[in-house]
């Protein structure tokens, strides 16, 4: 399964899915199709690479990952390159918590590359992490739990508008929800569980428009769309 694309200086990058380690290809201007990992970065457990996003000049790549022998994460991860040949690992375990098993998105707001998880586990929800440069060791979660609610297991996906950063979650319980913050810090839910049905439980992508934030929803196939995005409309 392809999971991610990106463009990367001259090249298309794509993430894929894969039982025997993630693989990533590049496709150059002439069309043809070069292998830049089957592996997983080296890690056979790395079984897909969730997101790609360009941030500082180097390519940044999220993986899920899955111990199957030990029947548990061993966390996600987070690589760069900045050649798209040569990676190093700026993210290992989940951001230091295992059950942190995918690093599913990226968005840059700010000048800072942020990273949501999905968690592997009830104990806690999805998280939200940021970093000015990328580096390893430089990086602050700045969501934890869910936004306080651990149903919400994944931030699924990430968009900007305006001067607001929004997040939209994934929630079996109660629905899918969106939340914004002008700072990456103090967050506000601005939609309501669902949309107003358990059935909407993901918002599984956000995306600005010509001056509106549209949010897909899963599982009832709706598309919703706002201009102030607090909460009103």
């Amino acid at each position: 399964v392809a999971l991610s694309l990106a463009r990367f200086g001259a090249f298309l990058y794509v993430g894929v899915d894969n039982g025997a380690g993630a693989q990533l290809w590049r496709q150059g201007v002439n069309g043809n199709w070069a292998s830049m990992t089957t592996d997983g970065f080296g890690d056979a457990n790395n079984g897909g690479i969730d997101d790609l996003h360009e941030f500082g000049g180097k390519l940044y790549a999220g993986t899920w990952n899955w111990n199957a022998s030990a029947n548990m994460s061993d966390g996600g991860q987070v690589w760069r390159s900045s050649n798209g040949a040569n990676w190093e690992r700026v993210v290992a375990a989940g951001f230091g918590d295992p059950t942190n098993g995918e690093v599913f998105r990226f968005i840059t707001f700010g000048n800072q590359l942020y990273a949501s998880t999905w968690s592997y586990t009830s104990a806690h929800g999805g998280e939200l992490w940021r970093s000015a440069t990328g580096n390893a060791g430089d990086w602050a979660r700045v969501v934890s739990d869910g936004f306080g609610d651990r149903n919400n297991f994944v931030i699924g996906s990430l968009e900007t508008l305006g001067d607001y950063l929004y997040a939209g979650t994934f929630n079996q319980v109660s629905g899918g929800q969106i939340w914004r913050s002008n700072d990456g810090v103090t967050w506000n839910k601005v939609s309501a569980d669902g949309f107003g049905s358990t059935e909407n439980w993901a918002v599984s992508a956000l995306a600005s428009f010509d001056g509106r934030l549209y949010a897909s929803l899963r599982d009832r196939g709706q598309v919703w769309r706002c201009r102030r995005c607090d909460g009103a409309d």
